[in-house]
C-alpha cells in the first residue's frame, strides 16, 4: 500500500513540475507573441506613414530621385565650370630669385601708366603695390611662392583694370593677411559628425585686396561695371568714395572744425552794419553748388574699393601668363627698337647721301 502511494505522489509530483513548465512555456510564448504582434503592428504602421509621405517607395519615385539627382549634378558641374572659369594655376618650375624679377618687373610696368600722381604716372615713386618684396632687398619665401602668384597675378590685374578705368592716382593696395584660426577639440558627439563636417568645408580658396584712388565718377562707374563682368569670380565687399569738397561729405565725414569757422564767419557777418537779410542765403546756395555735376569732368572722388577673389581650384589659367606678357612687351619693345634703328639711316649712309646731294648741286650750277 505504501509503495502505492510513493508511486502516485511521485506521478503527482510530476505531473504538477510538468503542468508549471507547461504553465511557463505557455506563459513565455504569449509573452513572445505579444511583442510579435507589437513589432509588426509598428512595422504596419511605419509602411504605411511611408506609403502616405511625399515619396512613396515606389519604381517611379526611386527613377523620380534618380533623374532629379543627375539634373542637380548637371547644374552644380555647370555652376562650377561658370564660376571657376577664370581660375588659375601655379607655375611649379619657379624660383624666389626669378618671381622677385618677375614682380620688380612688372611693378616697374605699372609704375609707368598714366595719371596724375606724378609726372603723368598712376602711382608716386617709391610705390610697392602692397608687396614689400618688391621695394626691398628680401626675397619671397619658398613655401609661399604658390600664393604670391597668385596674389600679385590678381593685384597686376586689378591695378590695370583701374588705369585703364581712367583713375588718376593710385594711392595705396593692401593683401589682405588672412588669420588662421585653430579649430578646439572636438567633443565625443562631435567626432561622430567629423565625417559630415568635412563634407561642408568650402569649395573655393579666397583672397581679398583693398584699392584706394582718386577717380572721376564717370570713370568709378567704368571700374565698377569691369569688376560685374570679371571672368575671374570676384566680389566687392566694400565700397566708399568721398569728394573733398563736398559740403554734405563735410558734414557727415565730421569736419566740425571748418564747419564751426564758417559758423563763426557767418555770425561776424551778420553783426555786421548794413547786413543784407539774402547773404545767408546765398552762401547755403554757394555751398549747394556743386552736389551734382557732370560725371565725365566732376570732382575727383577719394575712393576705397575692396574686392574677394575665389579660386575653386580649377587651374583653367596659367600664372605664368605675367610672364608672358612681360616677355611679349619686351619683344615689343626690342621690336620698336630694331625698326627705328632701321629707319634710321647710318653714318655711312648720311655722308653718301650728302656727296650725292653735293654733286648733284655742282652740276646743276
Amino acid at each position: 500500500m505504501n509503495k502505492n502511494k510513493t508511486i502516485m505522489a511521485g506521478i503527482g509530483g510530476g505531473a504538477l513540475v510538468a503542468a508549471g513548465v507547461i504553465g511557463y512555456l505557455i506563459f513565455s510564448a504569449q509573452g513572445q507573441k505579444t511583442d510579435i504582434a507589437d513589432e509588426f503592428e509598428g512595422l504596419i504602421g511605419t509602411a504605411e506613414r511611408v506609403n502616405s509621405g511625399a515619396i512613396p517607395p515606389t519604381q517611379e519615385s526611386i527613377k523620380a530621385i534618380e533623374a532629379n539627382a543627375k539634373a542637380l549634378k548637371d547644374w552644380y558641374d555647370d555652376a562650377l565650370e561658370r564660376v571657376s572659369a577664370g581660375d588659375l594655376t601655379v607655375e611649379s618650375g619657379i624660383y624666389p630669385d626669378s618671381f622677385k624679377k618677375i614682380m620688380v618687373d612688372g611693378a616697374r610696368r605699372l609704375s609707368k601708366l598714366p595719371g596724375e600722381a606724378e609726372e603723368g604716372r598712376l602711382v608716386k615713386k617709391g610705390f610697392n603695390f602692397g608687396f614689400p618684396l618688391i621695394t626691398s632687398g628680401n626675397m619671397p619665401e619658398s613655401d609661399k611662392l604658390a600664393t604670391y602668384q597668385r596674389q600679385w597675378s590678381e593685384v597686376y590685374h586689378f591695378v590695370s583694370l583701374i588705369a585703364e578705368s581712367g583713375a588718376l592716382e593710385l594711392q595705396n593696395v593692401t593683401v589682405a593677411e588672412k588669420k588662421v584660426v585653430e579649430a578646439p577639440k572636438p567633443t565625443r558627439g562631435q567626432r561622430q559628425q567629423k565625417k559630415v563636417v568635412e563634407e561642408k568645408a568650402p569649395l573655393a580658396s579666397t583672397e581679398t585686396y583693398s584699392f584706394k584712388f582718386t577717380v572721376r565718377p564717370a570713370a568709378l562707374v567704368e571700374v565698377i561695371n569691369r569688376l560685374i563682368t570679371e571672368e575671374r569670380f570676384v566680389t566687392v565687399d566694400a565700397l566708399s568714395f568721398l569728394r573733398a569738397d563736398d559740403a554734405l561729405a563735410t558734414i557727415l565725414g565730421g569736419g566740425k572744425e571748418k564747419e564751426s569757422a564758417r559758423k563763426k564767419k557767418r555770425n561776424k557777418r551778420h553783426s555786421a552794419e548794413g547786413e543784407d537779410a539774402n547773404a545767408e542765403g546765398d552762401e547755403k546756395a554757394a555751398n549747394k553748388k556743386g552736389l551734382v555735376t557732370d560725371p565725365a569732368t566732376g570732382v575727383p572722388f577719394t575712393v576705397e574699393l575692396t574686392v574677394t577673389t575665389y579660386d575653386f581650384g580649377k587651374g583653367t589659367k596659367p600664372y605664368s601668363s605675367l610672364r608672358s606678357v612681360a616677355r611679349e612687351e619686351e619683344e615689343a619693345e626690342e621690336t620698336a627698337a630694331a625698326e627705328t634703328v632701321q629707319a634710321e639711316p647710318s653714318a655711312e649712309t648720311k655722308a653718301e647721301e650728302a656727296k650725292a646731294e653735293a654733286e648733284e648741286t655742282k652740276e646743276v650750277k
